[in-house]
């Protein structure tokens, strides 16, 4: 009986045996997934999810099947910041779908990824992924969807990856792959879309890609070393609906089998070598919708009628190229056209009047054709969509129609530097949308500006200079409120200015320069508090300088030049701290230099010639460090040319220094250390003494005749004053006869020199007692170690005012009564015996940097118990906590935040650009930059770690802060400019913003395209900037960070390019704030410039 049961028990067993043992295996993989969940660390605090290990799947993002088994792992903007080694791939045998875009992930795509053979979709988009994609990707033979794209990924694509013949889709656009495109691409015969674009491949287009006659989408611009000719076998795409080969090297003629490609709906091949006519086979492409051809600049020949058959255009785009003959009127019948482009060819004749049927176009670019010409018809007046004409640089003659004035919608019109003539139409007056008006360089146009013009009221730029207006000008230009460039110049305008024109307060720029101006100059031209550019020179000004000049905060040019202007130089003037150029030449000024003209920091060109001025050569004017040309010729200046004032200029290591003090009353003898400045005019003086003989070959002897008493030996110069003049042309004759003198001159001077400067700059104070090493730069050197610890405490916790990872800063009023900012370092254990040699070199090298924009460094102090840099104070703190302060947020406006932005990409572009050899800050953050009582702001900090580090490689010491640090840093540490170009741009993203712009930028770098708002990303507690020239600072300002922080270090601007380009801004037109997004001022991506060889401090 017992066997007959066990029997039965048996049998009953065994069909269960399997399933538990399958269940048990499927347990033992849940919790091997579980388990590799929870080391993640990317689902929180692990001592919280270790307790709820079988409940994974229902923790964010997880997706599992009905056996607990995770089948998606879906975390995409997570923020997830964190390699990808650490994560266990071989535990989800299971997976399907695995998408962490927007991350931040960082380093490589590890080789264990090929393990997840069940995987369909995979996305790591978005982040900061480089070296290379692992060959084991190829083993994912059921991959649907692969998406690598914005990331630094390099190198070359695995030639395996035509084993993953599933593919529907392939993104491997924006990152750095290079070498040719592998021909095992085309055996992807399920491909539908591949995005190859931005990238640095080279080569041509395997023809085996023309074999993929399911793709429709084919991306592979901005390659720009790819070219070649373009295969007829493209052809064979059938499928396609959007082609993009622009912005490549393609060359030689467009295949016109691209006429097979019916459904195409965009075609890219602009910025190429393209080279011949359209192909006419391409006007049977009846479902594009756009067609850009631009930027072929080899391109040319009739445009062809059958142009026409492409009804289904909204764009099409012809500029920059070589196209001649008539526009075609056939163009008449693309009745959709939106954006119509045929600017800078070669058309001639004038604009059909079938294009002025597109009553859907909003876009008309006909400029740069000078070919084109005749009367411009007055059916011009039909295209009421249209938005922005721009019909300049050509031949158009003849009256401006007055049907213009019915394109209501109008914001953009320019008919300049052509040859319109009469005057303008008052209908172009109802056109109350404009912003931008440029009828400048007609110069048959003229007459009287009537008063309707004030009617513009959304005007945001006039230009009518080099035109023949006249008659007074209309005070109701003062109600065009939000005008931002007004040029007037060189026009026959008289009368006086008037005031209604300094109701003007968001003006930037005035020009009003070449005209018949009299009168004075209204003292309310101090209401123009954010001017950049006043120009009022050559007209019949009289009067005197008003003193709100110094009202005014922003300007850079100041140009009253070639008036009759008199009186005195106002003190106020030396408020104008951002003044780049001061010219005032040619005028009736008198008295003496005001010496508040030292405190003009920025200046570069000081132009007071031909005027009235007396007294001596004011010493502060050879201080201002930016000067590079001073005038002061044709004046009344005495006394001798002091020896500080040449010393002072040769400190400021400028490149260039051109000085023309001629015709004064100078006296005293010529310094020799003149020669070492570009150029020097001292002629028509009453200077004496022996003239050094290298001034004499350097400038030659015209520079200073007129001095009667100033002697020439020419004996001992050995040349004749007719040879000194003309010297340049006898430069073997000086090379025999001087060279020797010259060279024994030169080491002599050399040695002298050197011994003066060094002790007269150096203060070395070496302390047997306590073994210190101090030195201080601008302090007469009776300060020692003592004097350090007495002001400080000894460096008692009172006097600490900040904290960070190299050390403390206290703050010390020294002896002098100046106060300070002292940063003792934390001593390093067992630094080697060359350590305070070179951490004194290191601090040498910072010393002389100077620039307004960079916190100056005194001096530095080495004693066995410390040692500690010394800094100019800055009484504000750090942007950092300002911007955590309610109050002080609030005090920082917005002219305040754009003028920070401005000052510290000055001071990056100035370490990078102009030291030598250039300088790397290395941890650009908001904490880092301090700001005065005036709330400017100085880049601090620069260095710290070079001089703590200084036998540590750039290779394995990470530099930087957290939050700011360029994503390529966590896993190559190669530190290069583009570093701190990208820390720049989350500083100014963190001071518009006015917080950490971490998730906006989390966010964005996984979904640039959606249309976020720029207004809604501001800072929340100031008001929305209304004044179009603070929008547009605003405006350009974001779309530089954006730029900044591009994942492709390669296509970042330089710091140089940054400024360029706040420069170029001044010019340019904004919209309203409210209709801009963020994702419209992304610029495509254009590798820079390669990397110069820099100095990391």
């Amino acid at each position: 009986m017992d066997v007959v049961c066990s029997g039965v028990v048996l049998l009953m067993i065994l069909p269960i045996a399997p399933v538990a043992v399958a269940a048990a295996q499927e347990s033992a993989v849940n919790l091997l997934e579980a388990e590799a969940l929870r080391k993640s660390g990317w689902w929180g605090d692990s001592s919280i999810t270790a307790t709820n290990i079988s409940a994974h799947c229902h923790w964010s993002g997880i997706i599992c099947n009905d056996a607990g088994s995770v089948t998606e792992i879906l975390l995409p903007n997570c923020r997830i910041q964190d390699g990808l080694t650490n994560f266990s791939f071989s535990s989800f045998p299971n997976l399907v779908r695995l998408d962490l875009s927007g991350n931040g992930l960082y380093g490589a795509i590890p080789h264990q990824i090929g393990a997840l053979s069940k995987l369909t979709y995979l996305n790591l988009s978005s982040n900061g992924l480089q070296g290379e994609l692992p060959s084991s990707l190829v083993n994912l033979t059921q991959l649907a969807h692969l998406d690598v794209s914005s990331n630094s990924i390099g190198s070359l694509i695995p030639p395996g990856i035509g084993n993953l013949t599933n593919l529907v889709t392939l993104d491997l656009s924006h990152n750095s792959f290079g070498g040719p495109i592998p021909p095992t691409l085309g055996q992807l015969s399920n491909l539908g879309s591949l995005y190859l674009d931005n990238n640095n491949f080279n080569g041509t287009i395997p023809s085996g890609i023309f074999n993929l006659t399911s793709l429709s989408r084919l991306y592979i611009y901005s390659n720009p070393a790819m070219g070649g000719f373009l295969l007829e076998e493209i052809g064979n795409l059938k499928s396609l609906v959007a082609l993009d080969l622009s912005n490549n090297g393609f060359s030689g003629s467009i295949p016109p089998t691209l006429g097979q490609l019916s459904n195409l709906d965009i075609l890219g091949l602009s910025n190429n070598h393209f080279s011949g006519t359209i192909p006419s086979a391409l006007f049977n492409l009846t479902s594009l919708s756009r067609l850009y051809i631009h930027s072929n600049p080899l391109m040319g020949g009739f445009l062809p009628k059958e142009i026409g058959n492409l009804k289904s255009l909204i764009a099409l785009k012809l500029s920059y190229s070589g196209f001649s003959g008539s526009i075609p009127p056939t163009l008449g019948q693309l009745s959709n056209l939106d954006i119509l482009g045929l600017n800078n060819n070669h058309f001639s004749g004038t604009i059909p009047s079938a294009l002025f049927n597109l009553t859907s176009l909003s876009q008309l670019y006909i400029h740069s054709n000078p070919l084109m010409g005749g009367f411009l018809p007055k059916e011009i007046g039909n295209l009421k969509s249209l938005i922005a004409l721009d019909l300049s640089y050509s031949g158009f003659s003849g009256s401006i129609p007055p049907t213009l004035g019915q394109l209501s919608n109008l914001e953009i019109l320019d008919l300049s530097n052509n040859h319109f003539n009469r005057t303008i139409p008052s209908a172009l007056f109802n056109l109350t949308n404009l912003s931008l008006l440029y009828i400048q360089s007609n110069p048959l146009m003229g007459g009287f500006l009537p008063k309707e013009i004030g009617n513009l009221k959304n005007l945001i730029a006039l230009d009518l200079s080099y035109s023949e207006f006249s008659g007074s000008i209309p005070p109701t230009l003062g109600q065009l409120s939000n005008l931002d460039i007004l040029d007037l110049s060189n026009n026959h305008f008289s009368g006086t200015i008037p005031s209604a024109l300094f109701n003007l307060t968001s003006l930037s720029q005035l020009y009003i320069q070449w005209n018949q101006i009299f009168g004075s100059i209204p003292s309310e031209i101090g209401n123009l508090q954010i001017l950049e550019y006043l120009d009022l020179g050559s007209n019949r000004l009289t009067g005197q300088i008003p003193p709100t000049v110094g009202n005014l905060t922003a300007p850079v040019n100041l140009d009253l030049s070639s008036n009759k202007i008199s009186g005195s130089i106002p003190f106020e003037i030396g408020n104008l701290k951002y003044l780049e150029q001061l010219l005032l030449g040619s005028n009736r000024l008198t008295g003496q230099i005001p010496p508040t003209l030292g405190n003009l920091a920025a200046l570069f060109i000081l132009d007071l010639s031909s005027n009235q001025i007396s007294g001596s050569l004011p010493l502060g004017l050879s201080e201002i460090t930016s000067l590079q040309i001073l005038d002061l010729s044709s004046n009344q200046i005495r006394g001798p040319i002091p020896t500080q004032f040449v010393d002072d200029m040769l400190k400021s290591y400028r490149p260039i220094f051109t000085l023309n003090l001629s015709h004064n009353i100078l006296s005293g003898t010529v310094p020799s250390s003149l020669m070492q400045l570009s150029d020097v005019d001292l002629s028509y003086n009453a200077l004496e003494g022996e003239l050094p003989c290298d001034l004499g070959f350097q400038f030659g002897s015209e520079r200073f005749v007129g001095n009667r008493d100033l002697r020439y030996n020419s004996t001992l110069c050995g040349a004749s004053p007719s040879v000194m003049g003309n010297h340049r042309h006898h430069t073997l004759y000086y090379i025999i006869v001087l060279g020797v003198p010259l060279l024994v001159f030169a080491i002599t001077g050399g040695l002298v020199i050197y011994i003066c400067c060094f002790k007269k700059v150096e203060v070395d104070l070496m302390d047997n007692k306590h073994g210190d090493i101090f030195r201080i730069w601008n302090y007469d050197g009776h300060m020692a170690y003592e004097d350090i610890i007495k002001a400080t405490n000894d460096f008692g916790v009172s006097y600490c005012i900040g904290t960070g990872g190299y050390g403390s800063v206290y703050r010390a009023r020294l002896p002098s009564g100046k106060v300070v900012a002292l940063k003792k370092l934390h001593r390093l254990e067992g630094e080697n015996p060359n350590f305070d040699k070179s951490f004194r070199n290191e601090a040498d090298v910072l010393s002389k940097i100077r620039h307004r924009n960079i916190v100056k460094l005194f001096g530095f102090c080495l004693h066995k118990r410390c040692m500690f840099l010394i800094y100019e104070y800055m009484d504000r703190g750090s942007l950092f906590c300002i911007l955590r302060d309610e109050t002080e947020a609030v005090e920082l406006d917005w002219i305040k935040r754009v003028n920070l932005i401005k000052g510290i990409a000055s001071a990056l572009s100035y370490l990078h650009h102009d030291c030598d050899p250039p300088i790397i800050h290395r941890d650009v953050s908001s904490n880092n930059i301090l700001l005065n009582s005036q709330l400017e702001a100085t880049l601090s900090d620069f260095g710290t770690a070079r001089i703590l580090e200084l036998d540590s490689s750039n290779q394995t010491v990470i530099a930087g802060t957290f939050g700011y640090m360029a994503p390529e840093l966590a896993y190559t540490m190669v530190v290069t400019e583009k570093s701190d170009v990208y820390s720049f741009g989350v500083v100014v993203l963190e001071t518009l913003f006015g917080k950490h712009p971490q998730d906006f930028l989390s966010s964005f770098s996984s979904q640039p395209n959606e249309p976020i708002l720029l207004k809604d990303l501001l800072e929340a507690r100031l008001p929305p900037p209304t004044n179009p020239l603070v929008v547009r600072n605003v405006v350009v300002a974001t779309a530089l960070a954006l730029d900044c922080v591009n994942a492709n270090p390669k296509c970042r601007p330089t710091m140089q390019q940054v400024v360029n380009r706040f420069e170029e801004g001044r010019r340019e037109s904004t919209r309203p704030l409210h209709t801009i997004a963020v994702n419209q001022l992304v610029s495509p991506p254009v590798p820079s410039l390669p990397d110069q060889t820099y100095t990391e401090v």
